[in-house]
């Protein structure tokens, strides 16, 4: 797990990526897009200065790295240390998404921290993917909010 520190400079680009109107399919009704926007641009600039990074925002794949196409999935935290025991999630109505990768971070809600957890191969997330139905407990103080499929942070690939 990587531990960025999210800069000013950062957080504007990321509130300057989007109008932040509702995606479609929001389960948080657009709230929570602000992470999301902030998750890409703390990847993006990981990763910039060593592989061929290009923002893409598409409704598939948020960046192109080297010609392969990454989702990146942010969850908000707000109760560190973050567990390895944690789950990352992809709503069941991300499923048509056509990429090659799903990168996974945490944002934390005082726009501080960003944790770049790891990554897994598209088909590789749904084949140890484990299906949530809405309102099931996904750990001791949180519910799903949607059908969801789940993994372990300590099940991904770390980033070196």
């Amino acid at each position: 797990m990587i531990k960025l520190e999210i800069t000013p400079k950062e957080l504007q680009r990321a509130k300057e990526m989007y109008q932040f109107n509702a995606l479609k399919n929001s389960v948080t009704e657009g709230n929570s897009n602000i992470y999301g926007a902030i998750g890409e641009v703390m990847v993006f600039d990981y990763f910039k200065d060593t592989f061929d990074v290009k923002l893409e925002n598409t409704f598939d794949y948020d960046l192109l790295i080297n010609g392969k196409r990454i989702e990146i999935k942010t969850k908000k935290a707000s109760n560190l240390p973050i567990s390895e025991d944690y789950n990352v999630n992809i709503f069941a109505t991300s499923m048509k998404q056509m990429c090659d990768y799903y990168f996974f971070t945490i944002v934390t809600d005082d726009f501080k921290l960003c944790y770049l957890l790891g990554y897994l191969r598209r088909f590789d997330f749904y084949k140890i993917a484990t299906f949530a139905k809405k309102g099931q407990p996904d750990g001791p103080n949180f519910n799903f909010r949607a059908d969801s499929y789940s993994v372990k942070i300590k099940d991904l690939i770390k980033f070196q």
